[in-house]
């Protein structure tokens, strides 16, 4: 899971982690990156997509077959 997260750009990196390992809001992300709200939520989905995204393509590799 580290080195997926660490793949990440830094812009969906540091929103991801600042949501779901510091647990904070949407809100107060916005502010700690001097980002809009809405900019925020965006950075954060495409980092939780991304990470989906890669992960599945792992567990494919790995076990091969598709996971949902």
């Amino acid at each position: 899971m580290d080195e997926v997260i660490g793949s990440l750009p830094l812009k969906y990196r540091e929103a991801f982690l600042l949501r779901y390992f510091e647990e904070l809001s949407i809100k107060e992300i916005a502010k700690i990156i001097n980002e809009s709200v809405a900019s925020t939520k965006s950075r954060v989905l495409r980092a939780r997509l991304a990470v989906r995204d890669e992960l599945s393509r792992r567990l494919e590799d790995r076990y091969g077959k598709e996971v949902s």
